[in-house]
């Protein structure tokens, strides 16, 4: 932004394969370090009118940003861009203290009111009509962490994979929808604490046996913007892969239970 604003002919050349998600998210950051009194969906809207062509009017077909995480980051930027960047990077990574960990606790998803035949089908590029297990044992939850490791000065993950817990008999997938404890695999802990970036994917079936499929749901949080409420819900328009399929029951929602950090964070409602 700084040589941008150096002079007025400057420019920035800003990419990436598609030009619209990612493209869209660093432009939107650009363009809320440029304008300091702008917030994020201005931002992004102001992006979304520049990338499409002037004769279409209609808010709803303006070629933008439209992934819920990809939003949601931009919002997050919103509310730091003023903020010293040392400041930001040491309170983002937490200063790798087991302080600024975020616990996770549990995720459920309710209302999913589709059959487990085709979600399993769509996930692995099958038709509908394909004969699954029915198990609940099969669903599979896979968390990714990424965060910054200031001791080595470089970005580093881990991945976990958790199966939904067992139910009985009479249990009934469009009524009981899916649940998954998540706990530490270091320790006996029975949760997992976390802190960066963490992504969370929902497959129903186990993605281990299958590696190549395609998550259900899935979207990405940063743990230094959790509520302290301990608990965050996500409705189909705030969850990536599900918020333009129309066979999701529009009141489709995840609930993410967890023990927010105990150094201060930058709360903020999602």
């Amino acid at each position: 932004h700084e040589f941008l604003r150096k002079c007025p002919e400057h420019v920035v050349a800003i990419h990436c394969k598609g030009g619209k998600g990612r493209t869209g998210v660093v432009t939107a950051a650009v363009l809320l370090k440029l304008h300091p009194d702008w917030y994020a969906e201005k931002a992004l809207m102001t992006f979304a009118e520049m990338r499409t062509d002037d004769n279409v009017q209609e808010q709803s077909k303006r070629v933008g940003v439209d992934g819920p995480s990809q939003r949601r980051y931009v919002e997050y930027w919103e509310k730091i861009r003023n903020f010293p960047m040392n400041e930001c990077m040491a309170k983002l990574s937490g200063g790798n203290k087991k302080s600024a960990r975020c616990k996770f606790k549990r995720l459920s998803l309710f209302n999913i009111n589709v059959s487990h035949n085709f979600l399993a089908g769509q996930a692995r590029g099958l038709g509908a009509d394909s004969k699954f297990d029915d198990s609940l044992l099969k669903w599979s939850l896979m968390i990714t962490n990424y965060w910054f490791n200031p001791k080595r000065g470089k970005e580093e993950k881990k991945t976990y994979i958790f199966r939904a817990e067992a139910v009985g008999t009479e249990y009934n997938l469009r009524r009981d929808g899916v649940s998954f404890n998540i706990k530490s695999w270091d320790s006996k802990s029975t949760v997992l604490g976390l802190t960066g970036d963490v992504r969370f994917q929902v497959y129903p079936i186990n993605v281990e046996e299958h590696p190549s499929s395609q998550p259900f749901c899935q979207f990405w949080v940063h743990t230094s913007f959790l509520s302290q409420s301990g608990q965050l819900t996500l409705r189909k328009t705030n969850l990536d892969n599900v918020f333009r399929n129309s066979k999701i029951d529009k009141e489709f929602n995840i609930q993410l239970t967890y023990m927010p950090s105990k150094v201060q964070s930058w709360e903020m409602d999602i």
